[in-house]
């Protein structure tokens, strides 16, 4: 559950920025296809976007820096919140349409995104998320099945 309404916070201050995202990972999945359960949020969010977003956030909302991404988690909710910085993920945004996730409209990657997305979670040296990886995994599974 997300009681500290996290992914509303993150959603509303990108919205009211203007900064360009998109929603990849398991969540973009489930935008397109039967829902996967997954408790995790995968964001790619513009080079810009990334330090206004941060400053923006409440005070209760704890951010944590690695070199391929940001996780962003708050006491009270199940959420992980994963804004990707890998710059191979960049025109994703552009390419977006907006689709429904966990009941609120977002802007999620391009179904030829989502498979690129996968495959460039899995190059990584260093996998940042187990469940991520499988989600994405899935992800192209259902995918694949949907356009059968």
């Amino acid at each position: 559950m997300d009681y500290a309404d996290l992914m509303d916070e993150v959603v509303r201050l990108l919205g009211a920025a203007k900064v360009p995202y998109c929603v990849i990972g398991g969540q973009g999945v489930n935008a397109y296809v039967e829902p996967l359960v997954s408790l995790d949020l995968d964001l790619v969010v513009t080079a810009t976007g990334i330090d206004p977003l941060l400053a923006a956030l409440s005070p209760r909302v704890k951010v944590e820096r690695f070199p391929y991404f940001i996780n962003v988690s708050a006491a009270g909710s199940d959420l992980r919140v994963q804004l990707q910085l890998d710059p191979r993920y960049a025109d994703f945004p552009k390419r977006a349409s907006e689709e429904l996730v966990l009941g609120r409209r977002m802007s999620v990657a391009a179904v030829q995104d989502r498979s690129s997305s996968a495959s460039l979670t899995s190059e990584r040296r260093y996998q940042p998320n187990f469940s991520t990886a499988c989600s994405d995994e899935a992800g192209l599974v259902q995918d694949c099945g949907r356009d059968a």
